[in-house]
């Protein structure tokens, strides 16, 4: 398995257009989400009435995936009650930014120095927004892709890419996926998924402690969600 949801969520919350990087409870949510339907494609998991069902342990080969499967592995099998999404959610949200943004960096695609995100390689950042519009142009799309496209909308990092006239068949596209996509049991994974995101996220809200403490996101990170720049735009300006 090559494609990494998660990944991709978090470069499309990297929004080069208008110099902001959107870090928020939904992503910190929608990450885990992510993680576990490149599980469920891979044939790892399977999310049932009954909750998460654990189908093979062995490692996908992406490393956030894998980092999710070892981390269910350790809590299988469930002592008492089922494992369901809003607990998976619930528990892996909360550490899920700051581990991208490590990952980022340690790949060469970000840097964060003095609070400022800077993108080393805008690439990837590209290739996860025309990954996004590729599904949306796609007449068949695989549950994968479907899975990311869903996901973004749920996080709020889709938007931001199909703004405009000319991305009104794209914005009309990801709308019936995304009720198509919760259908049957097909759809439970992404469905329970929404539900736990918006119900999450909006706990976070109304949560006493700041955002920061409540998704698990650094100073730092924080910082670098608020002051972001592009390094390949300083260079042409040299």
């Amino acid at each position: 398995m090559t494609v990494a949801s998660g990944m991709d969520l978090f470069l499309c919350a990297i929004d080069g257009a208008s110099g902001r990087a959107r870090f928020g409870p939904r992503l910190s949510y929608a990450l885990p989400v992510a993680e576990l339907a490149d599980l469920e494609a891979a044939g790892r998991v399977a999310v049932r009435a009954d909750g998460l069902a654990l189908l093979d342990t062995t490692p996908t080969g992406e490393p956030h995936a894998d980092t999710a499967l070892s981390a269910l592995d350790e809590k299988w099998p469930p002592p008492a009650a089922p494992l369901t999404m809003l607990w998976w959610a619930r528990w892996r949200g909360p550490r899920r930014i700051n581990s991208y943004l490590s990952a980022a960096a340690s790949a060469g695609v970000t840097d964060v120095t003095d609070g400022t995100l800077t993108v080393l390689d805008p690439g990837p950042v590209r290739a996860a927004a025309t990954r996004l519009i590729a599904v949306l142009e796609d007449p068949a799309p695989g549950r994968g892709d479907v899975a990311f496209a869903v996901l973004a909308d749920a996080a709020r990092v889709a938007r931001p890419h199909l703004r405009g006239w000319d991305h009104r068949k794209h914005r009309a596209r990801l709308r019936r996926l995304r009720r198509q996509a919760v259908r049957g049991d097909p759809g439970r994974l992404l469905r329970e998924g929404r539900r736990a995101i918006a119900m999450l996220s909006g706990l976070a809200t109304s949560d006493s402690r700041t955002i920061d403490q409540q998704i698990g996101l650094t100073r730092k990170a924080r910082q670098a969600a608020i002051r972001f720049r592009l390094l390949a735009e300083t260079r042409a300006c040299r």
